[in-house]
């Protein structure tokens, strides 16, 4: 993919590769007349991955700090590689003269053609205006919201900041050489609107993987041109090669794909609260694995779980007569679709998928504990377990308008913010297991389980819905707001139902 965007670029001098495995393109990016490379990646265990990977071989001017050459001031590795044991050749002790045939650098100048910076992709483009003459990067697809966060409108705005006039972005996408499926379709055409409607100009180049190639200038893909900067750069390829150029961007191979994504233009815009790419590819990967046979699998598991729903049609009854139970399914749900919008929220604003994941499951979970521990010492009544539903109603308000807000502020503010969040969410449901149980009239072990029963089916439904409905519908904040009429419900039903209301 790398050639593509460097060739249609007539100058390319400044790169920016985002990820650590795009270390393994500068054996490639170096036979164009590139200045510097850096390399964005945000995890700093990948970081120590490519610097192994690479080999062990630094630069003299980098010595100085040690092994891994870690500056204080920006955590920044700076290292040239020896041994580029996952590819071909090898960057062999590389220098700016050695990258650059003919270039002399000045005195004062770090001889190292290429440095990882340790850090989060979307923030260094929006803090680097007018940077980079080309931006590369190849995530593959949105497989979850970290990874779509590099496909989101978002992502294309800061990447259009940090490109120098005429610069180019470019990665690739899930295609096809002939059949497009649906789903392919609709994830590749989401991906094509939002791209456009960020860049004036966008080119692809066709295949079984999509590259595309994004600026604001009009971007030149002729063959007959890119040959002659083929052949002027001195380039040595296997694969992309001037006698393959026509092919490779053959103008009907191009219209084919346009016009089958074309065909798809009500398909909404991809954004980081509203992620309809990585739930379309979601639907791609699903296609791929799941069978009509084994969909009839999953026809006989709704039909155990109707028999089995009929089998307990006594205990839904009660669900029905107990006005607990039923607000405090009604709670669950509120709970769980918030915390599935927390979570994707917060992988949607920082990439993060590790640790910090771990620390907000940890949070909602101390929250629950510490909502049935208050719960002890506040005397539960009917007008107080109404007054905990609003507060959960106007809480998922608030967090809906909080979060398109968040994108502002740094990675350890966003990871209190949202553990904050969790916790509070957490801390309410808690509170109102204990009221609904201090409520029921009941309060027989059959009882508490019906009550208990009802809060995990609330809060499976929830997770079900949100995740594979709400969110590719209404978008994360409108997804909130129907969390908040769940818990308005939950109040409403207790108002209702409960003799110190009537």
């Amino acid at each position: 993919m790398i050639h593509w965007p460097l060739l249609a670029h007539p100058d390319p001098k400044n790169i920016c590769l985002l990820g650590a495995t795009s270390g393994l393109l500068l054996d490639e990016i170096f036979k164009h007349p590139v200045k510097s490379a850096i390399i964005i990646e945000p995890d700093r265990q990948a970081v120590d991955f490519l610097k192994a990977a690479m080999g062990s071989g630094l630069h003299p001017a980098s010595q100085s700090f040690g092994d891994g050459a870690m500056t204080s001031g920006h955590g920044r590795l700076s290292f040239v590689s020896r041994d580029l044991r996952a590819a071909k050749g090898s960057l062999q002790q590389m220098t700016v003269q050695q990258a650059v045939p003919g270039r002399r650098p000045g005195a004062n100048e770090d001889l190292t053609p290429w440095r990882v910076e340790n850090q989060d992709p979307l923030k260094w483009l929006k803090t680097h205006p007018q940077t980079c003459d080309v931006i590369v990067h190849d995530v593959g697809q949105p497989a979850n919201a970290a990874s779509n966060r590099l496909f989101t409108k978002e992502f294309y705005l800061a990447a259009q900041k940090a490109l120098k006039a005429g610069g180019i972005l470019a990665f690739s996408i899930v295609g096809s050489e002939n059949y497009m499926s649906p789903q392919t379709a609709y994830l590749d055409a989401s991906v094509m609107k939002t791209v456009k409607s960020v860049f004036r100009s966008v080119e692809i180049v066709p295949g079984s993987r999509m590259v595309i190639l994004a600026g604001h200038e009009p971007i030149a893909l002729e063959s007959n041109r890119l040959a002659q900067r083929y052949a002027k750069r001195k380039i040595n390829n296997q694969v992309i090669v001037p006698s393959n150029f026509p092919f490779f961007l053959d103008n009907w191979r191009r219209e084919v794909f346009l016009k089958r994504v074309g065909e798809l233009s009500r398909v909404p815009e991809n954004k980081d609260l509203f992620p309809v790419s990585y739930f379309y590819a979601w639907r791609m990967w699903l296609s791929q694995v799941v069978s009509p046979k084994e969909l009839t699998g999953l026809v006989l598991i709704c039909v155990v779980i109707l028999a089995a729903g009929l089998k307990l049609k006594k205990s839904w009854t009660g669900v029905s007569k107990s006005p607990a139970a039923a607000y405090l399914g009604l709670l669950g749900f509120f709970a769980m679709t918030c915390e599935v919008v927390f979570l994707l929220g917060f992988q949607a604003m920082s990439g993060a998928l590790f640790w910090q994941m771990g620390l907000l499951f940890a949070m909602f979970m101390a929250g629950l504990c510490l909502g049935s521990l208050m719960g002890g010492l506040i005397q539960a009544t009917a007008g107080r377990a109404v007054l905990l539903a609003i507060f959960c109603a106007l809480f998922a308000v608030a967090a809906g308008r909080l979060l398109p807000l968040l994108n502002a502020i740094s990675a350890i503010a966003l990871l209190a913010v949202f553990a904050g969040l969790l916790l509070i969410c957490g801390a309410a449901v808690g509170l109102a297991f204990v009221f609904s149980v201090s409520l029921e009239t009941d309060s027989s072990g059959q009882s508490i389980g019906l009550l208990y029963g009802a809060d995990l089916w609330g809060s499976a439904a929830g997770a079900f819905v949100t995740s594979g409905l709400l969110i590719p519908i209404l978008g994360m904040e409108r997804t909130l707001l129907a969390a908040g009429f769940a818990a308005a419900a939950a109040g409403l039903w207790i108002a209702v139902k409960n003799d110190k209301f009537r």
